[in-house]
């Protein structure tokens, strides 16, 4: 097979592992936590993004090691370390929960990144308001976006220490 068809079917596969994981991810996180349900679409999404993250390292647009397989690598960490969490229930009794809630809202908010940053460089419309990336449109989604999840996940943090304490007073 020709380098070319093959870079192809890369970023084709690439492409469709990463919307298939935005529709995954999304459906986790906002699933009933702690279901049989919950459990096996979770592990299919960690194994999709896997996937994505995976293929992406094959992907050499700049010809290149760059920022996305940085960018790569850093989400097989945060996934791996959230489903250690989950599988483990480590580290301890509820900390656990707080890892894998942070870990699985962080690997989420990277993919979206990704998708952004797609979004930018193919969409007409979009490529056009940021010729170039680092312009002010792109950085201000990226900034809206890294705030929208930053606030996500302190509140989810919140939200469960509020519930723990309230489980464990008298």
């Amino acid at each position: 097979m020709e380098v070319e068809k093959l870079v192809s079917v890369l970023g084709w596969s690439h492409g469709a592992a990463s919307v298939i994981a935005m529709i995954l991810g999304a459906a986790v996180l906002f699933d009933a936590k702690g279901t049989v349900q919950h459990r096996k679409l979770g592990l299919i999404y960690v194994l999709t993004l896997a996937f994505v993250c995976a293929s992406s390292l094959g992907i050499y647009r700049l010809n290149k090691f760059w920022f996305p397989h940085w960018t790569a690598i850093a989400t097989l960490v945060v996934i791996a370390l959230g489903w250690f969490a989950a599988r483990y229930k480590w580290p301890g009794r509820t900390a656990w929960l707080h890892v894998h809630m942070t870990s699985m809202l962080a690997s989420y908010y990277l993919l979206l990144g990704g998708a952004v940053n797609e979004a930018f460089l193919r969409i007409a419309p979009l490529h056009n308001l940021a010729p170039r990336l680092h312009g002010i449109a792109w950085g201000s989604t990226h900034s809206a976006l890294l705030l929208a999840f930053i606030f996500w996940i302190l509140w989810v943090n919140a939200f469960m220490a509020g519930r723990r304490s309230l489980e464990v007073a008298p």
